[in-house]
């Protein structure tokens, strides 16, 4: 087995190190600066992408801040606009209450009057029946110089 054999030791640390410094040189000139450009690259979209991430972040942080706002808005908008209707329509009724009642209470007096008016005139009418009845009770009975003046006068 020659690479046992102590003769050969110096020439074969002399082509290891000589191929080792020859595959250093090689690695150092070409492959290292590529992989050293690509891991360049890839940190460079990395920190583009977190770059634009923060950026969706703080705009979607912005527009959750805008939404909240609106919708503060809005429902204080929508409050307002409720209040504002039930103000309207408690006003509404009150004052159709005020009509209901003026008319009804107009009504009231008319028919009260219609019906002082109807008494009036029945109060009459049985004043004028009971004196003719009177009148012709008396004159059945027999008695004909009584007239209805006469009558009226005695009631």
């Amino acid at each position: 087995m020659p690479h046992l054999d102590v003769s050969t030791y110096a020439s074969q640390i002399f082509w290891a190190f000589t191929c080792f410094i020859i595959l250093y040189l090689f690695i150092s000139a070409f492959a290292t600066p590529k992989i050293s450009g690509i891991l360049k690259e890839r940190q460079k979209l990395i920190d583009g992408y977190i770059l634009k991430a923060e950026e969706m972040k703080k705009k979607a942080e912005s527009a959750l801040e805008n939404y909240n706002k609106a919708m503060e808005h809005a429902k204080l908008d929508a409050d307002n606009k409720i209040n504002n209707a039930l103000k309207e329509l408690n006003d509404f009724v009150r004052n159709k209450e005020r009509e209901v009642h003026k008319e009804l209470a107009d009504k009231v007096a008319q028919a009260q009057e219609e019906v002082k008016k109807n008494k009036e005139k029945a109060l009459k009418e049985a004043n004028t029946a009971s004196t003719k009845l009177a009148l012709d009770i008396i004159k059945k009975i027999g008695i004909q110089d009584i007239t209805e003046s006469d009558i009226k006068k005695s009631v």
